[in-house]
């Protein structure tokens, strides 16, 4: 933090969540590791698969705040900046299933669901697991009002608080499919990443091409039912809707020149 007029002051950072776990190094993507939360059973097509997800968090962002005082001497000011995710690039949660969902190894890549007139085929990768993403933009623009001074000449331990929002632009589901090859064979290496909409979640019983992933029993799933009681797999949508998350932060400020 530094002053550069009694009116303004600039304070810049990085904010980065560690494994409990583990080690503090290395910094490539700050990593979180819980136990295995077991969401229940899923019917698709007359077929009930357990599903135990599991996940890392990655958080790191680099921050630059201006914080702006009506008077010379107030604690109270507004903050405008900025986070920017520079190691996640946005992809802050992984999510994956904690054992192999098929039984069978023959069908590790190559038991999935096609999307968007079988252009796409969502399927577990070599080892059996199927992988999400959930990211928002790297860039997050801050407003926030907030109280006390980070430096004071007088003073040589500061304590802040800061309160406000910054903006994410939705909250979008990402996953790694297999594209078609110009024989009509899929490509289990190549594989493209897309975002995931609530489109995407219609027509998955390829017998019942006019059946919609809202009919498919999810009762099961305790999250899903709960917000959406019929079973309808809409959250794809809302969580693109959430594009401004509260913030709080008190900070304790100690100046060493």
């Amino acid at each position: 933090a530094t002053t550069i007029t009694p009116y303004v002051q600039l304070r810049a950072g990085f904010d980065w969540f560690g494994s409990p776990l583990g080690g503090m190094f290395p910094l490539s993507v700050s990593r979180f590791k819980g136990s295995p939360i077991d969401v229940g059973s899923v019917t698709l097509q007359d077929v009930t698969y357990d599903f135990q997800l599991d996940g890392n968090l990655n958080m790191s962002d680099l921050k630059l705040l201006f914080d702006f005082f009506p008077g010379a001497r107030t604690g109270f000011h507004f903050t405008a900046g900025f986070f920017w995710d520079v190691l996640a690039g946005g992809n802050f949660i992984e999510v994956y299933t904690a054992k192999p969902v098929l039984a069978d190894p023959a069908d590790w890549q190559n038991v999935g669901i096609t999307i968007r007139n079988s252009q796409y085929r969502i399927a577990t990768d070599d080892k059996g697991m199927l992988k999400l993403n959930i990211s928002t933009n790297p860039f997050r623009p801050y407003l926030g009002i907030g109280f006390g001074r980070a430096i004071r000449p007088d003073q040589r331990v500061r304590f802040t608080f800061d309160m406000g929002a910054f903006y994410l632009g939705g909250f979008k589901i990402s996953t790694d499919a297999q594209t078609k090859t110009s024989l009509g064979n899929w490509d289990k290496t190549n594989l493209e990443t897309i975002y995931l909409t609530s489109e995407d979640t219609a027509g998955f019983d390829s017998e019942n091409p006019n059946k919609h992933m809202d009919e498919i029993d999810v009762s099961g799933v305790p999250v899903v039912n709960s917000l959406f009681p019929t079973g309808k797999i809409r959250v794809l949508d809302e969580l693109d809707k959430i594009n401004w998350i509260p913030y709080i932060q008190f900070s304790l400020y100690i100046r060493i020149f």
